[in-house]
C-alpha cells in the first residue's frame, strides 16, 4: 500500500509539473484578449473575406518549430463583408484568455476572398495568410483589445491582367 501511495504521489507531481512551462500555463496569470475587425469606406461595391483562423504568437515560445508559441483565438469560419465594418461598426474576430506575456504577431488565415467590382472577382491572398506584425502584452486580469483596420481602397490591387490581389 505504501508503494502504491508513493507511486501515486509521483505520478500527480509528475502531471502536474508537465504543464508548467507551456505558454497555456496559468503559472504567471492570465488576461483576456479581443481581437475586433473594422474597416474604411471604399469605392468597391463589396468586399468579402471568410476568416477560418485568427492566432496569435506568445513571444516566449520562439523555436525552429514553425506550430510552437501559437495561441488559437477563433478556428470557425466567419465572413464579413468588410464594407459593413464602416464608420466605428467593428466585429468581433476571436476572445480567448491568453498567458500573460509578450505577443509578437497575428495571423489571420483567409479561405475565401473576393471583390464586387463591377461584377464578381476572387480576392488573391498569397498563402491564404494575412501576418500582421505587431506586438502587444497581456497582462494579468485586463482585457487587450486590438481592433484590426483593413483599408480596402489601399490593400486591394487590381493587376494589369485584371487580376484581384
Amino acid at each position: 500500500m505504501k508503494l502504491f501511495s508513493t507511486m501515486l504521489i509521483l505520478a500527480v507531481a509528475f502531471f502536474l509539473g508537465m504543464g508548467c512551462d507551456s505558454p497555456t500555463s496559468s503559472k504567471n496569470g492570465t488576461g483576456t484578449l479581443k481581437v475586433l475587425l473594422t474597416d474604411a469606406p471604399a469605392s468597391y461595391e463589396a468586399v468579402n473575406v471568410t476568416i477560418s483562423q485568427v492566432a496569435v504568437h506568445y513571444a516566449g515560445k520562439e523555436t525552429t518549430d514553425e506550430s510552437s508559441g501559437w495561441e488559437i483565438i477563433a478556428a470557425a469560419g466567419q465572413t464579413f463583408n468588410l464594407l459593413n465594418l464602416t464608420q466605428g461598426i467593428t466585429a468581433l474576430l476571436g476572445n480567448a484568455s491568453l498567458p500573460v506575456g509578450h505577443y509578437t504577431q497575428v495571423r489571420l488565415i483567409v479561405s475565401d476572398a473576393s471583390v464586387v467590382n463591377e461584377g464578381t472577382h476572387t480576392l488573391d491572398i498569397p498563402s491564404d495568410t494575412v501576418k500582421l506584425v505587431c506586438g502587444f502584452d497581456i497582462k494579468e486580469g485586463e482585457v487587450t483589445t486590438l481592433i484590426i483596420d483593413f483599408d480596402a481602397d489601399r490593400s486591394v490591387i487590381i493587376t494589369g491582367e485584371g487580376q484581384y490581389k
